[in-house]
């Protein structure tokens, strides 16, 4: 499971596969970003499909963690920050939404906590990488509302 402290385990169901993940806090001048992809590798496509979305949030500190949802690349995944959780880049959590249409307008989601136990730190910059495997975080499926509540950036 790699660098990452705080994971839930996918059970009998869908999940959501997070790969890739890397966080950059840079100090001079200020910037945070997060990227990743991310998957549901047991989805049917009625339930959203397996395709991977490539995800990346990005703000200039120290300017309020974006609330909005960030739309990733591919099979309608989108992502954000979880208000009030932006503690560092070793330390937040992301909200993963995956719209689809069967017979209604679905859509799965999550939310994912995130503690890496390593990061590279020096004066310009913390950055966090997932180096392991993928990791699992299981998702609940919603019947109507295919689009995510809130603002979309």
């Amino acid at each position: 499971m790699g660098a990452l402290a705080s994971l839930a385990a996918a059970a009998n169901g869908l999940y959501f596969s997070i790969e890739g993940l890397t966080a950059t806090d840079k100090y001079d001048p200020a910037s945070t970003s997060v990227d990743f992809t991310v998957s549901d590798p047991t989805a049917f496509p009625e339930q959203g499909g397996v395709e991977p979305g490539s995800c990346s949030i990005a703000w200039n500190a120290p300017n309020t963690v974006p609330t909005c949802w960030s739309q990733c690349t591919n099979n309608g995944y989108y992502a954000r920050i979880t208000a009030g959780t932006y503690a560092s880049a070793a330390n937040f959590s992301l909200d993963i939404w995956q719209a689809f249409v069967y017979e209604l307008a679905n859509h799965n989601s999550a939310t994912v906590p995130i503690a890496f136990a390593d990061c590279y730190t020096d004066a310009a910059c913390e950055v966090c990488t997932e180096s392991g495997s993928a990791f699992n975080q299981t998702l609940t499926t919603y019947y109507a509302g295919s689009d995510p509540t809130g603002a979309i950036c």
